[in-house]
């Protein structure tokens, strides 16, 4: 894994709440620095570089092992500086692409001779369109850039559907450049990100203590994301629960009026999940929604009684 660090002096990156393209005035770059660090002796047998306390480093470590690099006897290892204003490119860059895909999204929701390109059943736009024009519900997006010299800064994807590397970026990086010895270097890239996590839910404006369930499909990366997702939601005062499970979730149910009920009969209202929108429609036939029997992963994100933290 390439750690990302800023050389100083910088501002933190972070990649939550307000995210871009650059134009041809600012595509000359100064360039990535691949740079080389020492090892410090004994590295083999470091096992507390990271909080193992927490559940979603033990998750982390579990997945990838704890070792700072792939092989103990490895004396150096290299890691990836972005220089200031690298960093700055970046920062008007996400801001102005982000912009544009909600532009982009708006236009195709007011403009339905489109909506049959993409595919969603048709029945459900109503619920897309009140899902976009309710306000920000987002809690966090990710935008997949590369960055060269030459070119500037292009953009893969935005990422705004179950993006994942939130531990990466806010944790992982910054312990991993205390262990080895360069945070006098230059400044975490994640600096911030977790404050920023906490506030993101805050600003929901949820009453203290109300639920939200976590959905998760598979264990390894998908869950420490959502433990540290978690982490988040509980420091800004939600009541928080992980559910892992496949199409059908075991032990939820419909009551009498088809609301649905958790493993504990507590209403389910709140979601926040790592399935993607693309698997659930593929695992759907287009039939109604369930308002009893086997309660579906697609039942409850579909449910008018169910806000999901999409990205819009």
């Amino acid at each position: 894994m390439l750690q990302f660090y800023q050389v100083r002096p910088l501002f933190p990156l972070g990649i939550l709440r307000r995210f871009s393209t650059m134009s041809k005035q600012d595509a000359k770059l100064a360039p990535l620095v691949r740079a080389s660090v020492t090892l410090p002796p004994g590295h083999g047998n470091m096992r507390d570089w990271m909080d193992c306390s927490q559940p979603y480093v033990k998750v982390f470590f579990d997945l990838y092992g704890s070792n700072l690099v792939k092989s103990p006897d490895q004396k150096t290892t290299t890691y990836v500086q972005i220089p200031s204003s690298t960093h700055a490119a970046l920062r008007k860059a996400t801001t102005e692409l982000h912009s544009m895909f909600v532009k982009a999204t708006e236009h195709v929701c007011r403009t339905p001779e489109l909506w049959p390109a993409f595919g969603f059943p048709t029945q459900y736009w109503p619920k897309a369109l009140a899902s976009f024009f309710s306000g920000d519900k987002v809690i966090s997006g990710r935008f997949d850039f590369s960055i060269t010299p030459e070119h500037g800064i292009k953009c893969f994807e935005y990422n705004a559907d179950c993006a994942t590397c939130l531990l990466e970026c806010a944790h992982v990086q910054g312990s991993w450049a205390k262990a080895v010895g360069i945070d006098s270097v230059g400044v975490d890239a994640g600096i911030g990100c977790e404050e920023r996590l906490v506030n993101a839910w805050h600003l929901l404006n949820l009453p203290k203590g109300t639920l939200v369930h976590f959905l998760i499909e598979k264990e390894g990366e998908e869950k420490y994301h959502a433990l540290y997702m978690m982490n988040a939601a509980q420091k800004a005062g939600y009541v928080c629960k992980l559910v892992k499970s496949g199409e059908i979730v075991d032990n939820f149910t419909f009551d009498e009026a088809g609301h649905i009920l958790d493993d504990e009969k507590k209403p389910v209202k709140y979601v926040w999940k790592t399935w993607c929108y693309t698997t659930l429609l593929s695992q759907w036939n287009g039939e109604r929604l369930r308002h009893s029997g086997q309660v579906r992963v697609i039942d409850i994100c579909l449910s008018d009684d169910v806000l999901v933290f999409d990205p819009w």
